[in-house]
């Protein structure tokens, strides 16, 4: 079994902070320490942020470093300091977006083997709103009630990848085809 050489991978390339949301870590003792530091960093931030008022500017959570800035700061310093030593492998943006691809104008490169595998459905604010981008564009299988996977027609999924545009509503017509997830 050959090992990984990265501890860490992670989509976004260098566009940004590391996200935590599609993130795979090896536990190796370097990338544990970087989490407790950074872990102890955002206890203090929040910590200090928590003193202020409503109407104190340090009091807005947008306003404070969090946890992905801490991280990628220390990952960044880490790069820094030994640069012989290869901690993150960034995964291409292409094949791994983030949910900017749903928002960007120009998408990527289509087809052979620089195809999308996963676009996260991140860069939005609430799961009501991240299932009705998914819907609009071909890319939600569950039922309303969320116990059956609606077995649509792949190909228009795929389709809206490729091309990069949103399907028409009447594309969106679900198969009558489902499977049953509730727990019986």
């Amino acid at each position: 079994r050959r090992k990984n050489p990265n501890p860490m991978v992670r989509p976004d390339g260098t566009n940004g902070p590391i996200g935590f949301g599609f993130l795979r870590l090896n536990p190796t003792d370097t990338v544990i320490k970087m989490l407790t530091v950074a872990g102890r960093a955002v206890d203090s931030i929040l910590k200090e942020a928590s003193k202020g008022t409503e109407d104190d500017p340090s009091y807005q959570v947008g306003s404070i470093k969090g946890e992905q800035n801490v991280f990628s700061e220390l990952i960044q310093a880490f790069g820094d300091r030994y640069p012989e030593r290869k901690l993150a492998h960034y995964l291409p943006d292409c094949r791994y977006p983030s949910g900017k691809w749903y928002m960007a104008g120009a998408k990527c490169q289509r087809g052979g083997a620089r195809s999308t595998m996963v676009i996260q459905n991140n860069w939005i604010c609430g799961n009501d709103k991240k299932i009705e981008r998914a819907k609009e564009w071909g890319h939600w299988f569950l039922s309303d009630d969320e116990n059956q996977c609606i077995r649509t027609d792949l190909k228009i999924a795929r389709q809206s990848v490729e091309t990069g545009v949103k399907p028409k509503p009447e594309e969106l017509v679900e198969d009558a085809k489902v499977a049953d997830l509730s727990e019986e």
